[in-house]
């Protein structure tokens, strides 16, 4: 991207990625796997990409939509009573299991973002 000077996308980029991970994630979980401790643990990424999106200074892209979402996702996540009590800097990712309710709600909410960005 620095060769073709194309650094402000990179948040954009990193964003569209980070979404289709999370998307393949949580699509491939059942209560039964350890994916869904990965899924925690990558949702501590999120308020850095919304601050990437937030600073990034190409003007053709329209974002607030994006950051708007990714921020109700993160509220939504953060709402969770498995998430809730604890602090996920002390926790072991690995034991760390969200209900099936929260895991199909964090599903639901990855599967219609990632939706909205590959529809336009």
């Amino acid at each position: 991207m620095s060769e073709n000077s194309e650094e402000s996308k990179e948040a954009v980029f990193f964003a569209g990625a980070w979404v289709e991970g999370m998307y393949i994630g949580a699509n491939a979980t059942t209560s039964s796997t350890h994916i869904s401790a990965r899924l925690v643990e990558q949702m501590s990424v999120v308020e850095n990409i919304i601050k990437g999106l937030k600073y990034q200074k190409d003007e053709t892209f329209e974002l607030d939509w994006l950051i708007e979402d990714l921020t109700k996702l993160d509220e939504e996540f953060n709402s969770f009573e498995s998430i809730k009590s604890l602090d996920i800097n002390e926790v072991d990712m690995e034991h760390l299991k969200l209900t099936d309710t929260e895991l199909g709600q964090l599903k639901e909410h990855i599967t219609a973002l990632r939706t909205k960005i590959v529809n336009g």
